[in-house]
């Protein structure tokens, strides 16, 4: 609360740019590359753990569902890589169609 009063004076006094400093520890410690597949938030997330792909959609009475599509393969090389980007694309093609609220629709990756 202090910080947000001192910030609120700061704004009154005169219009002087305040800068805060970044905290170090706000930085994710760690990332996981996309590879051309990021996750889309609300509507296309990944689960490494599991090796898939959710697609987050409204039916037309605004029910919130979830569909898991599975990644094919071991999780190794390049044919891993295919399968991953494949049903990458297989999630964004269902969630547009599934989708029946107003959102924006996402463009499908070329394959």
């Amino acid at each position: 609360m202090a910080v947000i009063k001192y910030i609120q004076t700061k704004m009154r006094e005169d219009s002087t740019t305040i800068r805060l400093r970044a905290d170090s520890r706000s930085k994710p410690s760690f990332q996981i590359a996309s590879d051309g597949c990021p996750a889309i938030a609300g509507k296309i997330t990944r689960h490494p753990s599991v090796r898939a792909w959710s697609a987050h959609y409204k039916t037309t009475d605004k029910e919130a569902n979830i569909k898991r599509l599975g990644v094919r393969g071991l999780g190794i090389g390049e044919g891993w890589v295919k399968s991953r980007k494949a049903m990458y694309r297989e999630a964004i093609v269902f969630w547009n169609r599934e989708d029946k609220s107003t959102r924006d629709r996402i463009p499908v990756p070329d394959e």
